[in-house]
């Protein structure tokens, strides 16, 4: 862990913890010891924030962080698939979310929809997760919905 002088003049911390980049920042030099603390008081901050966070919750922020980046019908595309996702999806908490719980969603949307409508609703999911619980892997999935799709 390093301590940057910013040109501002306030101090920056910067740390990577699985695969993620944290920053904490101070107005003065602050100690070793310090620094420590802020840096667990933020990781606890963060991770505190992600374990309550439903799915539906998670789409929303996605949605709203996204505005100015997607498309109008993009969006309304986005709020069509989340119309048709099951309540029961859409309350679970991110931070219980398995790779086995998404492809038995994408699994339910396959028995009813069009390929290109599986593969629309698996990549929402996987940005969202991808954001907001970047430790599931969902690479294998995406290749198995891909394969559908392409039969």
């Amino acid at each position: 862990m390093k301590i940057e002088k910013l040109p501002s003049g306030s101090y920056r911390i910067r740390k990577m913890y699985q695969g993620q980049m944290y920053t904490v920042t101070f107005d003065g030099k602050p100690t070793q010891k310090e620094a420590m603390v802020a840096m667990a008081k933020e990781l606890e901050r963060v991770q505190q924030k992600h374990e309550i966070m439903t799915f539906k919750v998670a789409y929303e922020k996605y949605i709203e962080s996204k505005r100015n980046v997607l498309s109008p019908s993009t969006i309304m595309g986005y709020n069509t698939i989340i119309r048709q996702t099951p309540k029961k999806f859409l309350d679970k908490r991110v931070s219980d979310m398995t790779a086995l719980d998404v492809q038995e969603e994408i699994n339910l949307i396959a028995k009813k929809c069009s390929p290109k409508t599986v593969r629309n609703h698996h990549s929402l999911i996987s940005a969202v997760l991808g954001i907001f619980s970047p430790n599931l892997k969902l690479r294998n999935c995406r290749k198995i919905i891909y394969a559908f799709c392409l039969e």
